[in-house]
């Protein structure tokens, strides 16, 4: 169930990628047709009623327009596949639920009134209206999915406090923070002519090379220019053992603890990853701050209050499903 809810909110993200894909062919003087997909919509408009659920029910032709719609936003699904319209009717479901326990819709307006505006942007008019008699919507009814897809989001973040948004921040304050760094390593491994990884040399040897190293930058010599002499990191050889803005969550655990809490532009102790030994030096450490990332968190909050409530709560609620849907 997780996926169904995912993928609609990741729409605005499919939008954002098609607008990238037509800047890129509207500058190389041509822009490709976007072609959406088909079903047999007239089938599932003559269902009196697709699903009964606790409190209401899906018609065939809200459940038809609300597949269309999934077409308009992504024009790769599998808007005929079983499992893609199982999950699509229990998000259906869910949202006729919830959306008349939410009195309030200004925000939900104001938000897809923005959405709108970034679809105009990738859409042109052409597009847009091959769309509504492709997949027989008008742009109303878009409109409409949009705002009640923000109403669901509204209605997950009303009860978010304070306190959960902190603990979700520190949880994934990792994923915020990005690191500039140089660093020399010297390698314990390395992947002889059959793609095998092999022992290129042991700790003991790896480490000798390492004091070499520290003797020589008690002498003063320039770290980067070492880096230059030792580093055998591929990744870093044509600068020196420089990274920039790494996001730290993709590094190596003790080497993103050493980045971490090493003292800016000094040069730590040897870190030992599977790689071989590093000499890191720290330059710069920069991290999301709460204000920056707060709403993000409360949206992403309420997806994975809205994912239990699919998986948990909307099977239950459900008595009924024509015969033609396979739940």
């Amino acid at each position: 169930m997780e996926k169904q809810f995912i993928k609609i909110t990741l729409f605005l993200v499919i939008v954002l990628l098609l607008g990238a894909c037509n800047s890129t062919n509207d500058s190389e003087g041509s822009s490709e047709e976007i072609v959406f997909p088909t079903f047999d919509k007239e089938k599932i408009e003559s269902i009196d009623k697709v699903a009964e659920f606790e409190g209401g029910v899906v018609t065939g032709k809200e459940f038809a327009n609300h597949l269309a719609i999934e077409g308009f936003f992504n024009p790769d699904a599998a808007l005929e596949d079983d499992t893609y319209q199982s999950e699509a009717l229990q998000y259906l479901v869910m949202e006729k639920k919830l959306s008349n326990e939410v009195e309030d819709r200004t925000w939900a307006e104001e938000q897809a009134a923005l959405v709108w505006k970034q679809i105009e942007q990738t859409y042109d008019n052409k597009t847009r209206n091959n769309a509504y008699e492709a997949l027989g919507i008008t742009e109303e009814e878009i409109k409409n999915y949009i705002v009640n897809f923000y109403v669901v989001q509204d209605y997950f973040q009303e009860d978010i406090t304070e306190g959960e948004i902190s603990d979700y921040y520190e949880e994934i304050k990792n994923d915020l923070t990005t690191a500039s760094f140089r660093h020399i390593l010297v390698s314990t491994q390395e992947v002889d002519e059959e793609g095998n990884t092999v022992e290129k040399r042991t700790d003991e040897e790896a480490l000798a090379i390492i004091e070499e190293i520290q003797t020589k930058l008690e002498e003063g010599q320039d770290f980067e220019t070492l880096a230059n002499d030792y580093n055998e990191d591929p990744g870093s050889a044509e600068t020196n053992g420089l990274y920039e803005e790494v996001a730290v969550s993709t590094l190596d655990e003790n080497f993103m603890q050493a980045v971490l809490q090493q003292e800016k532009d000094k040069i730590g102790e040897p870190v030992k990853t599977n790689y071989g030994y590093h000499l890191v030096q720290v330059h710069d450490l920069q991290t999301k701050s709460l204000s920056d990332v707060q709403d993000a968190i409360k949206q992403q909050l309420a997806n994975d209050y809205a994912n239990e409530y699919l998986a948990e709560t909307v099977p239950n609620l459900i008595t009924k499903v024509d015969e033609s849907i396979s739940l």
